[in-house]
């Protein structure tokens, strides 16, 4: 497909390209920061992924926890509910094959 400028002309030319994306694997990883434990789930099947330019845009969303237990975690009964949300959330946006999961954290 050719896209066109103002007086018809060609202006770009799409490229296409055709990828296999790789299957996930995930490497827990654990932090302090400001005092406060921090808990991710990382993607690192990516590392290596020689596509990473196509999937350049990053999609972040962050929800603020009322009830913390004492280390600055999330309590059992929030978790609870965001994870399910999180998991239908991943799901939602993966589907297509247009994103990809590079990592939750906590």
């Amino acid at each position: 497909m050719c896209l066109k400028n103002a007086k018809g002309k060609k202006k770009l030319k799409e490229k296409e390209v055709k990828i296999e994306l790789p299957e996930e694997t995930y490497t827990l990883i654990n932090w302090h920061e400001d005092g406060l434990p921090g808990v991710g789930v990382l993607n690192s099947s990516l590392k290596d992924f020689e596509h990473q330019y196509i999937f350049s845009w990053h999609l972040t969303v962050v929800i603020y926890f009322e009830e913390l237990i004492e280390n600055g975690m999330p309590s059992i009964e929030e978790r609870e509910i965001v994870d399910p949300f999180g998991d239908k959330l991943e799901k939602d946006i993966k589907a297509g094959g247009n994103a990809l999961f590079l990592i939750r954290e906590t």
